[in-house]
């Protein structure tokens, strides 16, 4: 958790904007595959304890780092995204 926790904790230092997809594109796909191979080779055959901890070290980052706004922007946008699915596929 702490490793997913840290690509968003540290991505304002790094990119200069607080959510670490917004900044260049390199970063967060970079920031999330080096740290979920280091852990992965801290902790060899758990690789679904690697995952999992990955996202919900995220999970629990947007519940910390993010304002309620952006909390409501980003699960309205999965909710929207989701439904737009559900109703186009019937």
């Amino acid at each position: 958790m702490a490793v997913g926790y840290a690509v968003w904790a540290v991505a304002p230092d790094i990119i200069g904007q607080q959510v670490p997809w917004e900044g260049n594109w390199p970063y967060y796909s970079t920031a999330l595959v080096a740290a979920s191979a280091l852990v992965a080779l801290l902790v060899p055959r758990r690789y679904a304890a690697v995952f999992l901890g990955a996202v919900v070290g995220q999970i629990l980052t947007k519940l910390i780092l993010l304002s309620p706004d952006q909390r409501f922007f980003l699960t309205s946008m999965r909710l929207l995204g989701g439904a737009n699915k559900r109703i186009s596929n019937p």
